[in-house]
């Protein structure tokens, strides 16, 4: 018995301090969020509203067009970043390939440029009008990038793009390196090419970096915002995150935490399949 109340005391000392770091940081900001996301909270009231906020969300047409935006980034980024991802692993891991260490870590090291740093270099010097050596070089300045909406838009994806394939091939890699080599080996003596060994053999087998990967990027694809903010949405393209910034600014809190809990809820749909892949204990 003693022993039982002794390992009950030991969970709960170790679990103590990451439950209490879930709870003020996670859980009761997101509580806050929601409950004030019922009221017309600002600098000169606090009343509660009920569904006011979500109903004019609904008409909201600025809402409205940050929403879809973010999930035409979110259609674009995350099939083209895991593609890249899946075919760049399998290419740094082939031990035919030189210098494959070299460039992997290249790749990692794209994940460590901070987004605005990236939003910076690829949005100022590569697409600014005038100066940007795509816009100049290939269009002539023709391109107005940061007028229209979908130049804009186009270049904030591929920025994100870059990042995003570099997370995926990283997935990828660690994933690679775990399958059995005897299967793979097995293959290339029977004489499989290299796209029966794609669609037959890795597609198959590397299930658990594909849940993880898209999980990820589509996570970090809904949340964007640093390269928003430092582009100042070129040509309109505005997303959630910044539409809720912008409001916020004008100190209506509760339609902004309004916002905030659609976020939450669509992040929590999102990592769903994450969720029910780790509770099966990561059964293939």
């Amino acid at each position: 018995m003693n022993f039982k109340i002794n390992r009950i005391i030991y969970i709960i000392a170790f679990a103590l301090p990451g439950l209490a770091f879930l709870t003020i940081y996670i859980i009761y900001p997101l509580i806050m969020d929601i409950v004030t996301s019922f009221t017309n909270w600002s600098p000169t009231s606090f009343n509660f509203v009920g569904l006011s906020n979500y109903l004019f969300m609904m008409k909201d047409p600025l809402f409205i067009k940050s929403f879809v935006t973010n999930f035409i980034w979110l259609g674009i980024n995350v099939p083209v970043s895991v593609i890249l991802g899946l075919l760049l692993s399998l290419l740094l891991t082939n031990p035919g390939v030189r210098l494959s260490s070299l460039w992997r870590t290249f790749i990692f090291v794209a994940l460590t440029i901070p987004p605005t740093v990236a939003a910076f270099i690829y949005g100022y010097l590569f697409f600014a009008s005038g100066t940007g050596i795509v816009t100049t070089v290939l269009f002539q300045n023709k391109l107005n990038t940061y007028g229209l909406y979908w130049p804009g838009l186009l270049m904030m994806v591929l920025i994100t793009i870059w990042s995003s394939t570099a997370m995926a091939t990283v997935i990828y890699t660690a994933g690679v390196y775990m399958l059995p080599r005897e299967i793979i080996e097995a293959s290339q003596i029977d004489g499989a090419g290299p796209f029966t060994r794609l669609f037959r053999i890795y597609m198959p087998l590397l299930k658990p970096a594909h849940i993880v990967a898209i999980t990820m990027i589509a996570i970090m694809t809904l949340k964007v915002f640093d390269i928003v903010y430092t582009l100042r949405a070129p040509g309109g393209a505005s997303v959630m995150l910044y539409y809720m910034f912008g409001v916020l600014s004008y100190g209506d809190y509760g339609y902004a935490n309004a916002i905030v809990t659609v976020m939450a809820v669509l992040v929590l749909i999102m990592s769903i399949p994450l969720a029910m892949y780790t509770l099966r204990g990561g059964r293939r």
